[in-house]
């Protein structure tokens, strides 16, 4: 009981962050962003919104084509379910519960836990190779302008850019030096000897052999392989593309003066955003999400048009896909929902 009322203070403290954040950044100005907002038509908000789960059906395309190399059967369907179900427990959670309802999916698909395990870590690593390749370019291209507008907030980004090539450099030194496992054991087996540490030493090394032999299971090892493996990068790219191409048709619905020649500063703008969000150890990215873009945004377009452009993309890019993430996990029937929430209150 006591972890049930626990997690429901640490939402109730999450949501009232978020409300005095959006008070303090809205509160002079709430009639005339009302205003830009009710210029928005349906039909408009209805292909903003396909337009931001685009990715997240990428995702499920993706994680078909590394299941396939499993088990042949596996179908879209299954994978856009697997992507839509983690990203609800994520957004409500944490990653680990997220990858946790990835593998109950799998396994319901004839997909071993090992295998599963190497194929979203595999998943992982070609999605932070993209995300370096594609973020270091489009940085790089705008670094200039960015240091004169955004010179404090520059080292977020070029952080955020570093955070995501540690796991890639972690996973490649594993494949480059295969009896790095071996040595961590000896170091441990030592540390434990010499220290008198009442560790489970037997427990702790299978852990270590347990997720060596899931990196090397996922390490594309023919040629085929290896073509599928830039496919996919390829596919991870694009579907950056997606997420980014956001704002600014979300600018063009909201009738914000847009055309051909700045909407590489609204791209560049999203990126920008999206890399101080993961420099940020942040749940959810509750209030820095919101602050950052209409930071980043006000000097396109004026800090009224930007909370405007704000409050819409956040709605679409975090709330509704939530909200679809659960409609697919409530449909589920391979995985219990109940579950799930006695999970995520107690965990």
């Amino acid at each position: 009981m006591k972890k049930k009322n626990k997690q429901y203070i640490k939402t109730l403290v999450i949501i009232a962050f978020l409300i005095t954040v959006l008070y303090l950044l809205l509160k002079d100005d709430y009639q005339m962003i009302l205003s830009a907002l009710s210029k928005l038509h349906m039909m408009d908000v209805f292909l903003l919104a396909l337009l931001a789960a685009s990715p997240y059906m990428i995702n499920g395309i993706v994680l078909t084509k590394l299941c396939r190399q499993i088990h042949s059967s596996y179908t879209y369907k299954d994978g856009l379910i697997n992507g839509w179900v983690s990203l609800f427990l994520m957004n409500i959670s944490a990653s680990a519960l997220a990858k946790g309802g990835q593998l109950i999916l799998m396994k319901a698909k004839k997909i071993s836990y090992d295998h599963g395990c190497g194929i979203l870590m595999l998943d992982q690593m070609l999605y932070q190779i993209s995300y370096a390749i594609f973020s270091f370019m489009i940085l790089l291209c705008s670094s200039s302008y960015l240091a004169v507008h955004y010179p404090k907030e520059l080292p977020f980004a070029w952080a955020g850019i570093c955070i995501g090539i540690i796991p890639i450099a972690a996973m490649l030194f594993l494949f480059l030096y295969p009896k790095l496992p071996a040595l961590v054991i000896r170091l441990l087996h030592f540390c434990i000897t010499k220290f008198h540490l009442k560790i489970d030493e037997a427990m702790l090394c299978e852990k270590i052999n347990t997720f060596s032999n899931a990196v090397w299971a996922c390490y594309p090892k023919s040629r085929k392989e290896k073509i599928n493996a830039l496919k996919i990068i390829l596919w991870q790219i694009f579907r950056l593309f997606l997420r980014h191409i956001l704002s600014f048709f979300i600018a063009y619905a909201l009738t914000l003066p847009v055309n051909l020649h700045n909407f590489f500063m609204y791209f560049m703008a999203s990126v920008f955003i999206d890399l101080i969000l993961s420099s940020l150890p942040v749940y959810g990215k509750h209030g820095v999400a919101e602050s950052s873009f209409i930071l980043v945004f006000t000097p396109f377009v004026n800090k009224v048009n930007a909370a405007s452009m704000m409050l819409l993309w956040r709605v679409l890019t975090f709330y509704v896909n939530t909200l679809i993430g659960a409609v697919f996990t409530m449909l589920c029937k391979d995985i219990d929902v109940k579950e799930v929430k006695e999970s995520f209150i107690n965990r």
